[in-house]
């Protein structure tokens, strides 16, 4: 999928039905962490909340250089993913897979 198109998607999946209505003068920090909030109950990945808000970034200081805006409100608030292991417990050995896991270490 090229740039635009996964901007676009995003725009149109989540930038736009949680912060769309917002208007640009208006938007404050608390708007982008509800963003980033929603984001993570959609479950979607670091790399991809990373691409919104350089998305975000980008388009803000553009409205920040055309004087849309008085400050960037993006560059305030970062992405706070979940990582996998927050998102989905990671399944831990028993006793007796350690001490296998253990003793097959040694071997090696």
């Amino acid at each position: 999928m090229r740039t635009y198109e996964i901007q676009a998607d995003h725009l149109k999946r989540f930038i736009s039905p949680t912060i769309g209505t917002k208007r640009l003068q208006k938007l404050v920090p608390a708007d982008l962490r509800r963003l980033f909030d929603h984001l993570n109950k959609e479950d979607l990945g670091a790399s991809s909340q990373r691409q919104v808000h350089q998305f975000l970034i980008s388009a803000l200081g553009d409205a920040f250089r055309l004087e849309l805006v008085t400050r960037n409100v993006a560059e305030i608030v970062k992405p706070a993913p979940l990582r996998g292991k927050e998102r989905k417990g990671l399944p831990t050995f028993t006793p007796e897979e350690a001490a296998q896991f253990l003793a097959a270490a040694k071997e090696d």
